[in-house]
């Protein structure tokens, strides 16, 4: 888990570094920045972006507030959630019980929303929401049901090495709170959950291509063998009717290291009866998504006529006593 002993301490309202001694002079002068009123931080710091919006958020917290949310998550060592959506930045949000007085201001969102016993934790001195709590209020406030997915995704992904919590806990949230706005779209993720997926962009493209060739039986990064015992690789999706396989390429899929091991795997499923589409991220794009499901489309039809699959997903002994396959059993 990251180390975050000194986010709380690095956004603080003036009354209290006057108290602990720091001049009015000193704070109006160049070694202090003013994220908010009434908040001063260190300035010329070099820290991870979503720490310093984090602490700056929490400089304004007031008893009866719960941080939750995606800066919940990150702070209790959550992968894929540092506060961005398509390159913009996500509002911090805070769940506000009575008597909160605590306003909006910009990079904010309060919410006043009740909490159970349970859904709240002390996390070094802050109040943060649990994984679980956290990641249903990000299921209330995405903008889609996709983006509701996603974020229960990644909080119970068994596959990214993170902290994470069980899908049970999250439908334990769920059950525990009714008549909430963006429960439907919670519903919706919670139904079509898997917590196989490793990124947001492999759960996008697994939403499109359901919606597209009407599979709901993917394998979601299964490890897939020859018939000698080899590994051929780990699909992101394999369809086990066809053969089909979807790879979903990030930014990292750009490095030549991995786009060349892309390649070999590609050739060696292909060799063994599966056709292979991949598709990078631009390719969800509202203007490029006709195209991406007609690529789809037609790669399911290859994959229909590809001939006998050669390959299986039967592990060989040799696999469970392989350290690096506990990641993805």
């Amino acid at each position: 888990m990251r180390d975050i002993s000194y986010v709380p301490q690095l956004t603080r309202r003036t009354s209290r570094l006057r108290d602990d001694g720091v001049t009015a002079w000193a704070l109006r002068g160049e070694q202090y920045e003013t994220p908010f009123r009434g908040l001063r931080r260190p300035a010329g710091i070099s820290i991870d972006q979503p720490a310093t919006r984090i602490a700056d958020a929490l400089g304004l917290m007031t008893d009866g507030c719960v941080l939750t949310g995606w800066a919940s998550r990150w702070l209790q060592g959550q992968a894929y959630c540092d506060g961005e959506r398509y390159g913009k930045d996500l509002p911090v949000t805070f769940l506000c019980g009575p008597g909160a007085r605590l306003r909006r201001q910009p990079g904010t969102r309060p919410r006043e929303r009740r909490w159970v016993p349970g859904e709240v934790v002390d996390l070094d001195d802050v109040v943060v929401a649990t994984i679980a709590r956290a990641a249903y209020d990000d299921m209330l406030d995405a903008p889609n049901r996709i983006e509701a997915l996603v974020a229960v995704e990644m909080a119970t992904s068994t596959i990214i090495e993170q902290a994470r919590t069980a899908a049970g806990n999250v439908r334990a949230v769920f059950d525990a709170h009714v008549k909430t706005r963006g429960r439907v779209q919670a519903r919706w993720a919670l139904a079509h959950l898997s917590t196989r997926s490793a990124s947001p962009w492999e759960t996008r493209t697994r939403v499109l291509a359901t919606e597209t060739l009407g599979i709901e039986t993917w394998h979601v990064n299964v490890p897939v063998f020859d018939q000698r015992e080899k590994l051929l690789g780990i699909p992101d999706l394999l369809d086990p009717d066809s053969g089909l396989v979807i790879e979903s390429d990030g930014g990292d899929h750009r490095d030549i290291g991995v786009h060349n091991a892309d390649n070999v795997r590609e050739e060696a499923l292909e060799n063994h009866g599966s056709a292979v589409v991949r598709i990078g991220s631009a390719q969800l794009s509202r203007s490029e998504r006709p195209e991406t499901r007609q690529r789809l489309r037609l790669g399911f039809e290859r994959a229909h006529s590809m001939g006998r699959q050669t390959w299986t997903t039967e592990k060989p002994a040799w696999w469970r006593t392989w350290p690096p396959g506990r990641r993805w059993d």
